[in-house]
């Protein structure tokens, strides 16, 4: 596999991840994107600057155009890369902010996985390993620390999405 195709494989994880994330953070939105589009002066490509307004879960979005002043509706595979990778870096920030970089121990967490891609009995290191990889089958697994859990559980913040939940040490 080349560079460029591994540079496209993560786009898509990427768009699929922000796509599954049904709960944003109130300060997520809006967020500085850029999209490369084909300027009409000389039909070379440039970077143009938008305000990410909303993410959909069909993977369409909002973007405010400041040159026009009007929102539009496109798709979130034509943000840049970069872009999707601040936006990934962001999300994970606000809702783990207690989180370091790179943890010492392993602490119990709590996965959910989707129903239609495991089974029920899947392996720790069959979620674990999906969880972790950049070309995992499902990039729509979550995890949180058990009190993020009871707080969405709590909270009325959980509708069954069916959803496996598992609890694991990682």
């Amino acid at each position: 596999m080349n560079i460029q195709s591994k540079v496209n494989d993560l786009h898509q994880i990427l768009v699929k991840r922000l796509s599954c994330i049904r709960k944003f953070p109130e300060e997520f939105f809006p967020h500085t994107v850029y999209v490369e589009e084909e300027v009409e002066v000389d039909g070379a490509p440039a970077y143009q600057y938008y305000r990410l307004i909303e993410i959909r879960p069909d993977s369409s979005c909002t973007l405010f155009n400041p040159r026009s002043g009007q929102n539009e509706e496109r798709e979130l595979t034509e943000i840049c890369i970069d872009w999707l990778v601040t936006l990934w870096v962001w999300y994970t920030n606000l809702i783990h902010p207690e989180q370091p970089v790179y943890p010492a121990d392993k602490e119990l967490r709590v996965f959910l996985f989707p129903q239609e891609h495991f089974d029920r009995n899947a392996t720790d290191e069959e979620i674990i390993a999906d969880y972790n990889t950049d070309e995992g089958t499902d990039p729509c697994i979550e995890k949180y620390t058990p009190d993020e859990f009871a707080a969405m559980m709590n909270d009325g913040d959980y509708p069954n999405r069916n959803m496996y939940v598992r609890f694991i040490e990682h």
